[in-house]
């Protein structure tokens, strides 16, 4: 757990906006930045109380935070394409890539190619993950052979 304490809840590499369950519309709403996110969040992980100080943590480590979002995949209230886009526009990205949710056993792409989800199946061998090359994107498999996805 140490280690993992280390390390930021959303991250933006390139034109991919990293977050563990994704980004929902309540935090597009708060209009905070990456670097902000992890600023907030980081003094509070490992606090057991959940006893926030103020509406953007409460939020952060809540049902529609980064760490337990689902809205993308299932939920009373789904992601539309919209909200994507406005995620999308407001890091300025191209992608959103998550983990958290199973919805395959292979790594699958949403929202018309804006959403990319790395979850599958892992204890029933589906092992895979995202490999990014030359500016394409693969399916690799734990014996080097990879599947495009996307271009």
């Amino acid at each position: 757990g140490r280690w993992l304490r280390t390390k930021n809840v959303v991250e933006k590499i390139g034109n991919i906006l990293y977050a563990h369950a994704g980004i929902s519309q309540d935090i597009n709403s708060l209009d905070l930045s990456a670097v902000k996110i992890n600023k907030l969040a980081r003094p509070f992980y490992p606090d057991t109380t959940y006893q926030y100080p103020n509406l953007e943590t409460d939020i952060l480590f809540g049902d529609l935070g980064p760490f337990w979002y689902r809205g993308y995949y299932h939920g009373k209230v789904k992601a539309t394409q919209a909200q994507v886009d406005s995620t999308l526009s407001i890091y300025k990205v191209k992608h959103i890539a998550t983990g958290h949710t199973v919805v395959a056993d292979t790594i699958s792409i949403l929202y018309n190619g804006k959403v990319i989800n790395t979850d599958v199946h892992h204890a029933k061998g589906h092992t895979e993950g995202l490999l990014i090359e030359n500016g394409r994107y693969y399916r690799a498999k734990q014996t080097g052979e990879k599947f495009l996805i996307k271009e």
